[in-house]
């Protein structure tokens, strides 16, 4: 074999694994660490839809369904909301066995500093809206995805959208 076969193998080599070791670690990623990248991709392509069409959203995070949903502003009247016609990006069911904890919400931004739990009412279950407004701007709010023994906190740290995601200690 000449150098610039051996080049060439090894080039394909390098490709045959840069393509396949993303998606084969994936199988052994965790669910909670999954769900919780999914849902900030979610987030985050959201807000660059809400900033680029001028639309605002409400994300709806459904603990007992164990879904996320987003609802998209009406153009005519900013108060009601219908389904989001995305396919992708309209309904987001967490991985079998992952549940959604702890949600929190910065009720007042101006006002207040932290957050603040959120009230659930019983009557119409558990669940909470957050709001990406039609200039992109992100509700500061918190939730904890957590299976077994495994947590993972994702947090919106401020209203420009940053997203973390944060492994609690044990």
């Amino acid at each position: 074999m000449s150098l610039i076969e051996v080049s060439l193998v090894l080039l394909l080599v390098a490709l045959l694994l840069g393509f396949a070791l993303p998606r084969f670690g994936a199988l052994f990623e965790s669910p909670v660490r999954r769900d919780g990248v999914a849902i900030r991709d979610m987030i985050l392509r959201l807000k660059k839809e809400a900033l680029l069409g001028g639309v605002g959203f409400k994300v709806v995070l459904d603990q007992p369904l164990a879904q996320v949903r987003v609802y998209q502003q009406d153009a005519e009247d900013p108060e009601l909301y219908h389904e989001y016609q995305h396919s992708k990006l309209a309904l987001y069911e967490l991985s079998e066995g992952v549940t959604l904890k702890q949600v929190k919400k910065n009720r007042d931004q101006q006002f207040q500093i932290g957050f603040q739990r959120l009230e659930f009412d019983p009557i119409f279950g558990l669940e909470s809206e957050v709001f990406i407004s039609r200039a992109g701007l992100v509700d500061l709010f918190e939730i904890e995805l957590a299976e077994g023994d495994q947590r993972l906190v994702l947090q919106v740290a401020d209203v420009m959208g940053e997203i973390n995601l944060i492994e609690p200690a044990p």
